[in-house]
């Protein structure tokens, strides 16, 4: 059962190439899985009509209070640190009530370097 507290929204980059989109869409699927009690809507910054201020109001109109912005990038660009907190505080006046959170990325997570150093050992065999 899914909890109807908090909600999570993943932002991807979003691409032209329906390849690049699929995999995003792979990567939030398998986040879900493991996150079973938890919904988790994707969402896309651009190229994509699955975007942020959607996936805000279709959570808001499946009343979740707590919604958690989690931006499935590596490092804090202009997306993650101008962009996406416009789309925060444009989605807090909308929808008042609505707790809007947001994560950081992935870097400086040292698993990072870990996966990157598992990549390099594999093509180095």
């Amino acid at each position: 059962m899914i909890e109807k507290q908090k909600a999570v929204i993943i932002v991807g980059h979003g691409s032209r190439d329906d390849k690049a989109k699929l995999a995003f869409l792979e990567a939030v699927a398998l986040i879900g899985r493991k996150l079973k009690r938890v919904r988790i809507e994707p969402a896309f910054l651009q190229f994509s009509s699955q975007d942020v201020p959607r996936a805000l109001e279709k959570l808001a109109q499946e009343g979740y209070k707590k919604i958690v912005l989690f931006p499935l990038f590596l490092f804090r660009g202009t997306h993650v640190s101008r962009d996406i907190p416009d789309l925060i505080k444009k989605g807090k006046e909308r929808f008042p009530g609505l707790n809007i959170v947001f994560t950081s990325p992935l870097w400086p997570d040292e698993r990072i370097a870990d996966i990157a150093v598992d990549h390099i050992k594999e093509i180095s065999k």
